[in-house]
């Protein structure tokens, strides 16, 4: 723990601080990302959408944040940018059978010829087909977590604030896919509940030897990452960060960032259709 009550997850990137204060700031994220003029809905890719360092400066205009918050600054927009026409297909889309009732139910906050565009989009064979494959990976997902939007290194942070050493990977693994008793989920959570009776197994043969090379038990029962994703480290942490070529961007919120967040983030949560972004984009 930092003098100034803050604290730091080591050379991954990402923020941690009050998760109140850390929350109320990617609301404000969630403003541009369903502000039109910030971040167009008109683009299949973020990668495509322009003027991400205007973005950025924008938001150190409003906010004092040290240069390496950038990534995590842009990745958290990305979310909420793809979670907010997620949900405007969803309920814009999806809930209509043709493009006339579509169009005429269309969104206010949305300009015409964006919407025009999306519904160009979504009705092309190809965009149909990535939809289709999207939601049949989804399905084959398992062990998903359960934390919503609270980040892993606020967690992590916790748990070592609780423990008074980092968690291991089977244990941030029990704690993100922790279910309330009595809420009712989508998925089961059998296999989930196999794996980590298959790593507290192989934690149990580890502590019987004395070999230094013994892999994680985590690794053991999840195999290896891909596409460079690493696991229980949230978004924008790489294999590139986690090897040391990202080592020195470990990310702290000093006293007087979080003060400037608490005092400007309520006023700038304002979307530009007049609602506030918890409804809308934010992650």
């Amino acid at each position: 723990m930092l003098a100034n009550g803050m604290t730091v997850w080591a050379s991954l990137g990402q923020p941690v601080g009050p998760i109140k204060a850390t929350n109320e700031l990617s609301l404000f994220f969630g403003t541009l990302a369903c502000d039109h003029n910030w971040a167009p809905l008109i683009y299949t890719d973020w990668h495509k959408v322009p003027d991400k360092d205007k973005m950025w400066e924008y938001v150190t205009s409003k906010y004092k944040l040290p240069a390496i918050a950038k990534d995590w600054v842009l990745e958290t927009i990305n979310w909420c940018w793809r979670g907010w026409k997620c949900r405007l297909k969803k309920r814009y889309y999806y809930n209509y059978s043709n493009n006339n009732d579509r169009w005429k139910f269309r969104p206010k906050s949305v300009p015409e010829m964006h919407f025009k565009t999306l519904l160009g989009y979504w009705n092309t064979k190809a965009a149909k087909k990535t939809s289709l494959q999207n939601f049949e990976n989804r399905m084959q997902q398992d062990n998903m977590h359960t934390v919503g939007p609270k980040g892993f290194a606020g967690i992590h942070q916790e748990m070592l604030e609780t423990d008074g050493k980092p968690p291991s990977k089977l244990q941030m693994f029990e704690r993100t896919r922790r279910r309330k008793e009595g809420r009712t989920y989508k998925t089961s959570s059998d296999d989930t509940q196999k794996k980590i009776e298959a790593m507290r197994q192989q934690e149990a043969l580890q502590a019987d030897t004395s070999n230094d090379c013994q892999k994680d038990p985590f690794d053991e029962v999840m195999k290896d990452d891909h596409n460079g994703y690493v696991r229980l480290m949230g978004k924008g942490v790489s294999r590139k960060k986690m090897k040391g070529k990202g080592a020195d961007k470990s990310l702290t919120f000093p006293t007087e960032i979080m003060d400037s967040i608490k005092a400007n983030v309520q006023k700038d949560m304002i979307c530009s259709r007049g609602r506030t972004c918890q409804e809308t984009g934010s992650t």
